[in-house]
C-alpha cells in the first residue's frame, strides 16, 4: 500500500478517536459522602464531604436550595484543597438542601448526593420564677444557651401548666423580667422564646412557676354605696378589694347602724338589689368578702338607705312558659317566656344568680319582647334566672318560676368529653351524709366535674357542685334522712360541653344501728345492711329485690350475688352488660376464675357457640370487635341512638363477629326489621336466600 495513503488512514482514525478520548476526560468524579449539620450557637450550617476521586480537581462548586426536588442556585466556589464549608447566609428554622460538584479545566462533574439541615434558634435555658416580697409580682429570669449570639426574648404567662398562655413581653434585650399587677395566692407559669433579628422565634423553654403572694391587712369590700329604686327598692354596690381571689360577697341588712343584721344574699358580682320593702323603713347595709380559700372578711362600713313608698295599684301577674337554654355560642343563654294577659303590663325585669334561690341580681331592665339573650357568661357554669313583670306605673309584680341553664359552645365534630367510670355512693351512717366516689378520665380529656342531684331518677336535677377537679364528694347539704336522692356526675370540657352516657346512682342517708356491720340483714330482705348502704338502698326497710334499676338483665338480688353495681349496666366497662356476661358464664367484673376459663375452653373445643362457630378464646378480642360494631352503628344512627341496643346487643355482636354480617346489614335490620340478618344462618348462606333478596 502506498505509504502516503497509509499515513492518511492513520490520521483519519486518530481524528475519529479524539471525541471518545475527550468524552472520557469531560467530567470529573463528584465529591462523595456529603453531609450537613447545624452549628450549635450560631446561624450557620456546616458541610463536609470526601474529595473527588479525579486527580487535578481545581474547585468545588456548592449549590443550595430550599426545595428537596431542586438543585437550587450556586452559592460559592471553593478550592479543592478544602473538604468542608460553613454556610452563614441562612435563616433559622428553614430546611436547606445542598449538593456539590467538582471541576477540572472548566469541566464540571455530576452532582453529589443531597444533604440537608436546619438551624434551630437556641432555646432559653435555666428559666426560673420567684415571688417578689412586699409586692404582688414575680421575677422571671433565664439564660441564653448561646452566649455569643445576639438575641431578644419573648415572655409568655399562663395560670395553667398545660397552656403556654399569652405573650406579656416581646423582644426583651435582657434575661430578667418583673411581672407586676398579679392576683394574690395565684400560681403563674412562664415560658421564654428566643427571637433573632429576622423575627424568627425558637421553641418554648421549660416552664418556670411561682405563686404571687400579697401582703395585706384586710380585704373588706370598698366604697359601699346605696341608691333608691322604684317600688320601694334599694340597690347596694361596692368595689372589690385588691390582690385577692374572690369567690363571692355576703350582703347584710340591719335596722341599726351598729348591728350587722341578717344575711340577705350571697352574690358573685359587686351589687345587690331588692324590692317591695316596707314603707318608711331605714335600713343599713354592709358587705363581707368571701375568698376562694374560704376566708371571710370583716364587714364593710354600713351605709344607710330609706325605701320609697310603694303604689297600692294592682300588680301584674308573672310571665308564664319561662325557659332557659344555651344557644350553642360561647357565653350565651337564651331566655324565652310568654307575657301575661294584662292591660297593665309595661315591661319585664330579668334577674340572674349563680345559686338557686339566692337573691339574684338585675341583669336586664325594661324588656318589652318575649325573649332575651344573656351574653358574656362563663361556658359550662350554671346560671339561675327569674323574671318580674312591671306595671305601667312602675310597680314590680310577682316573680316567675326559676329556670336555669349552662352556656357552652359545641366542640369540633360535636365531640363530648368521656364520662366518669365506676360511680359509687356510700351512706356513711350518720343520717345526713352521702359520699360519692368515681374514676375520672385522663386529665387532658376534660376540664372539670359537675355534680347533679335530684329526688327522681327521671330527672337529672340541678347542679349542686361545679368546677371540681376531684374524684370524691361528700354531700350533707340539705340531706333529709331516709329520703331517696339520685346523683349524676358529669365531665365538662373547656367549651362547657358535658359528657354523655352518664349513669346515675341512688343514695339514702340513714343512721346506723348499734352493732350493724358485716352480713347483718336488719330488714330481712335478703340484702346485707352494709351492701345496701353502699348501693343506695334502705338498710332499715325491705327493698324490692326483683327490681332491675340499670336494665342490664340482673335483679337487685342477682347484682348482690354477682358483686356487680346495681346502677351500672356494665360494671367492668368492657362493652358487655352484666346480665350478658352472667348469662354467657363470663365474669361481669373482669377476667373469670380458672373454673370459668376451663368451661369456656370446653365450649370452644366443642364448637357450641353462635352460628356453629367456635367462640374466640380471647374475650379482649371479642370486646374489641363489639366496640368496633358500636362505632360503625353510631356512624349510621348517631351517638347513643342505636335502636334497642340493650335488648339486642348480644345477638348483634354474634352476627357481626361470628355470623359474618356487615354493619350495614345489621343497621338495615334495626331500621326495617328482620330480613338481612339471620340469628342462626351465617351471612354467606343467607345472602343466597330468596327472603334476603326480597328484603334488600
Amino acid at each position: 500500500m502506498n505509504r502516503s495513503i497509509l499515513i492518511a488512514i492513520l490520521f483519519i482514525s486518530l481524528v475519529l478517536c479524539l471525541p471518545e478520548l475527550s468524552a472520557a476526560q469531560e467530567k470529573p468524579e463528584p465529591p462523595t459522602s456529603l453531609s450537613a449539620g447545624a452549628v450549635f450557637g450560631s446561624k450557620s450550617i456546616k458541610l463536609t464531604w470526601n474529595p473527588s476521586a479525579t486527580d487535578d480537581v481545581a474547585f468545588y462548586k456548592i449549590y443550595r436550595s430550599t426545595l428537596e426536588s431542586s438543585v437550587g442556585s450556586r452559592i460559592n466556589i471553593i478550592s479543592s484543597e478544602s473538604v468542608e464549608y460553613i454556610d452563614t447566609d441562612i435563616l433559622y428554622d428553614r430546611e436547606y438542601y445542598y449538593t456539590i460538584t467538582s471541576e477540572v479545566s472548566d469541566i464540571e462533574s455530576d452532582y453529589s448526593n443531597t444533604a440537608s439541615a436546619k438551624a434551630g434558634l437556641p432555646i432559653p435555658i435555666n428559666a426560673a420564677a420567684n415571688d417578689i416580697d412586699a409586692k404582688v409580682a414575680i421575677r422571671v429570669s433565664w439564660s441564653s444557651s448561646a452566649p455569643g449570639l445576639l438575641l431578644w426574648y419573648d415572655v409568655y404567662r399562663s395560670t395553667s401548666l398545660l397552656s403556654v398562655g399569652s405573650k406579656i413581653k416581646t423582644k426583651m434585650s435582657g434575661t430578667e423580667y418583673e411581672d407586676a399587677g398579679l392576683t394574690h395566692n395565684t400560681t403563674y407559669y412562664y415560658r421564654i422564646r428566643s427571637v433573632d433579628a429576622d423575627g424568627i422565634r425558637s421553641d418554648y423553654s421549660e416552664p418556670a412557676s411561682a405563686k404571687a403572694i400579697a401582703e395585706f391587712d384586710t380585704f373588706e369590700p370598698r366604697n359601699v354605696k346605696t341608691s333608691i329604686l322604684s317600688n320601694n327598692g334599694v340597690k347596694v354596690s361596692w368595689s372589690a378589694p385588691e390582690h385577692v381571689e374572690i369567690s363571692s360577697y355576703l350582703v347584710y341588712r340591719s335596722t341599726s347602724e351598729t348591728d350587722l343584721g341578717s344575711l340577705r344574699a350571697e352574690v358573685s358580682n359587686r351589687s345587690f338589689s331588692e324590692y317591695a320593702l316596707p314603707d318608711g323603713f331605714e335600713y343599713y347595709y354592709s358587705v363581707k368578702t368571701v375568698l376562694e380559700d374560704g376566708k371571710i372578711s370583716s364587714a364593710s362600713e354600713s351605709m344607710q338607705a330609706k325605701s320609697k313608698s310603694s303604689s297600692e295599684d294592682s300588680l301584674v301577674p308573672p310571665v308564664i312558659d319561662f325557659s332557659a337554654q344555651a344557644t350553642g355560642k360561647s357565653g350565651e343563654i337564651k331566655l324565652k317566656w310568654t307575657i301575661p294577659s294584662s292591660s297593665n303590663f309595661s315591661f319585664a325585669r330579668i334577674y340572674r344568680g349563680t345559686k338557686s334561690e339566692a337573691g339574684n341580681s338585675l341583669v336586664a331592665d325594661k324588656i318589652k319582647g318575649t325573649s332575651f339573650i344573656d351574653k358574656k357568661l362563663d361556658d359550662g357554669f350554671t346560671y339561675y334566672y327569674t323574671i318580674r313583670t312591671v306595671s305601667k306605673n312602675g310597680t314590680e309584680g310577682a316573680r316567675s318560676d326559676e329556670v336555669y341553664a349552662a352556656s357552652f359552645i359545641k366542640s369540633k365534630a360535636d365531640k363530648t368529653p368521656p364520662p366518669v367510670l365506676n360511680l359509687r355512693i356510700q351512706d356513711v351512717g350518720d343520717g345526713k351524709t352521702l359520699k360519692l366516689t368515681w374514676n375520672n378520665p385522663a386529665s387532658y380529656e376534660y376540664t372539670y366535674i359537675k355534680i347533679y342531684r335530684s329526688e327522681s331518677k327521671d330527672n337529672p336535677g340541678v347542679p349542686i357542685k361545679n368546677r371540681l377537679r376531684v374524684s370524691s364528694f361528700a354531700d350533707s347539704e340539705g340531706i333529709t334522712a331516709s329520703q331517696r336522692y339520685y346523683y349524676m356526675v358529669k365531665t365538662v370540657d373547656s367549651n362547657g360541653v358535658e359528657s354523655e352516657d352518664n349513669i346515675f346512682v341512688r343514695g339514702i342517708a340513714t343512721t346506723a344501728l348499734e352493732g350493724e356491720m358485716g352480713e347483718n340483714d336488719a330488714d330481712s330482705d335478703g340484702l346485707p345492711d352494709m351492701w345496701e348502704r353502699q348501693y343506695g338502698y334502705n338498710a332499715h326497710l325491705k327493698d324490692l329485690i326483683d327490681e332491675d334499676e340499670d336494665n342490664d338483665g340482673l335483679s337487685v338480688y342477682d347484682e348482690y350475688k354477682n358483686g356487680t353495681n346495681p346502677w351500672n349496666p356494665d360494671s367492668d366497662n368492657d362493652g358487655y352488660t352484666d346480665g350478658t356476661e352472667v348469662l354467657n358464664r363470663y365474669n361481669p367484673l373482669g377476667p373469670g376464675p380458672e373454673a370459668q376459663v376451663k368451661e369456656i375452653i370446653k365450649k370452644v373445643q366443642q364448637g357450641e357457640f353462635a352460628y356453629n362457630k367456635q367462640r374466640l378464646s380471647s374475650l379482649g378480642e371479642e370486646a374489641m370487635l363489639a366496640r368496633e360494631l358500636k362505632t360503625l352503628l353510631e356512624y349510621e344512627f348517631g351517638v347513643g341512638r342505636i335502636p334497642n341496643p340493650k335488648h339486642h346487643w348480644p345477638k348483634l355482636v354474634n352476627a357481626y363477629v361470628y355470623g359474618g354480617y356487615t354493619s350495614q346489614e345489621i343497621a338495615h335490620t334495626l331500621r326495617y326489621g328482620p330480613g338481612l340478618v339471620h340469628p342462626a344462618v351465617s351471612a354467606d348462606a343467607w345472602r343466597a336466600s330468596d327472603e334476603y333478596k326480597r328484603k334488600q
